[in-house]
């Protein structure tokens, strides 16, 4: 199997919105087996963490210019 390194599979990742494919597990087992199986789950969560992130900082946001949209009506 050919290394990757854990910044190529973390890019990887991100491209596709957070989602791992099957084609992953293989990259997942070595990154377990190199790192050790904390610091592979950490990557995981972090990646989750940063991508709900970004999407509640649209959400603000969004929030703010409809306050400033409401507030300019009245």
């Amino acid at each position: 199997m050919k290394f990757l390194s854990l910044y190529t599979v973390i890019d990887n990742i991100e491209r596709r919105k957070g989602m791992m494919t099957p084609a992953d597990v293989p990259v997942w087992v070595s990154i377990i087996g190199n790192f050790g199986f904390p610091i592979a789950i950490t990557v995981y969560l972090f990646m989750r963490f940063e991508r709900k992130l970004g999407d509640l900082e649209k959400v603000i946001t969004n929030l703010s210019e409809t306050i400033k949209t409401l507030t300019n009506r009245q």
